[in-house]
């Protein structure tokens, strides 16, 4: 599960549930140019879900189309 919102507003959060298991990376499309996003994680299994992560932060480019953050999914 995904969890971002932008850094200077306060409101809801924006959350995308992706149910591949096998999903890596996930790229977030249609962001403001030059903007602050938090962005949280969560992961789930068998037993349920995980508590989210600690907040990232990242900043559009000019285009506000891209923001990259490099997830490494650990198993066990």
């Amino acid at each position: 599960m995904l969890r971002y919102q932008q850094r200077d507003v306060n409101g809801s959060n924006e959350t995308i549930v992706i149910n591949n298991e096998n999903t890596i990376s996930y790229e977030l499309t249609q962001l403001h140019p030059w903007t602050q996003y938090a962005v949280q994680l969560a992961a789930f299994n068998g037993v349920g879900r995980s508590n989210f992560t600690n907040v990232t932060v990242a900043r559009t480019h000019e285009s506000g189309t891209r923001v990259s953050l490099r997830i490494v999914v650990m198993k066990d």
